[in-house]
């Protein structure tokens, strides 16, 4: 990132807790700064974007997937996340409204951020929740 994050009011954060089942939440919104074009080269965005997507219990060409630590989103022929969105959050809202991490984006297509061959991979988010607080207390985060 070109600035460091200030917490103020105007900024949220996403819970670190896991998200019950996945198809409890059918949809999810994406967000990072990597590319907007379908060329892998573009320039990155000066703001945050943000797509939503939908769970794909299957996640087709993927075949190498493990359905305990990852899950497949996407939105076919529309906006996903892209080259530079990696490590991004993918972001749910339950029946209270309140937001957690779904899950990592990982990768998708090999191509063109555009050109749809299956749903993008997200690393889920509540299989790591254990180690990833684990972490934050070591390193006093």
């Amino acid at each position: 990132m070109k600035y460091p994050i200030i917490f103020a009011i105007s900024t949220n954060t996403a819970p670190l807790r896991p998200c019950s089942t996945y198809a409890n939440y059918p949809s999810a919104t994406v967000i990072g700064i990597g590319s907007t074009e379908a060329v892998f080269r573009s320039e990155e965005p000066e703001v945050l974007q943000e797509a939503e997507l939908y769970w794909q219990p299957d996640c087709g060409v993927w075949e190498d997937t493990d359905p305990v630590k990852q899950v497949c989103f996407s939105v076919p022929g529309k906006k996903s996340s892209c080259n530079g969105d990696s490590g991004g959050p993918l972001v749910a809202k339950g029946n209270s409204e309140v937001k957690c991490l779904l899950g990592i984006v990982s990768y998708g297509s090999k191509f063109s951020c555009t050109d749809y061959e299956g749903p993008e991979v997200y690393t889920r988010a509540g299989y790591y929740t254990y180690w990833m607080k684990v972490i934050l207390r070591e390193y006093r985060l």
